[in-house]
């Protein structure tokens, strides 16, 4: 399984949203969805995660790949 930190990363990639886009429609401040694209915040909390998944439009099942 790869890490949540690399997951976040190639989805916001992926993504047509910007990262500011995504903060907006998830409810997770820009400042830490850098933390947990840069690794320095790890272990995000299943709300977050949700959150995160319904901000990018995709199943929070991407994150466990």
């Amino acid at each position: 399984m790869k890490p949540f930190a690399e997951v976040l990363r190639e989805e916001i990639d992926n993504s047509p949203l910007t990262r500011v886009e995504i903060a907006r429609r998830s409810g997770v401040s820009n400042n830490m969805i850098g933390k947990l694209m840069a690794g320095t915040r790890t272990n995000p909390g299943r709300q977050v995660m949700k959150d995160l998944a319904d901000g990018l439009g995709i199943p929070v099942e991407f994150f466990f790949r």
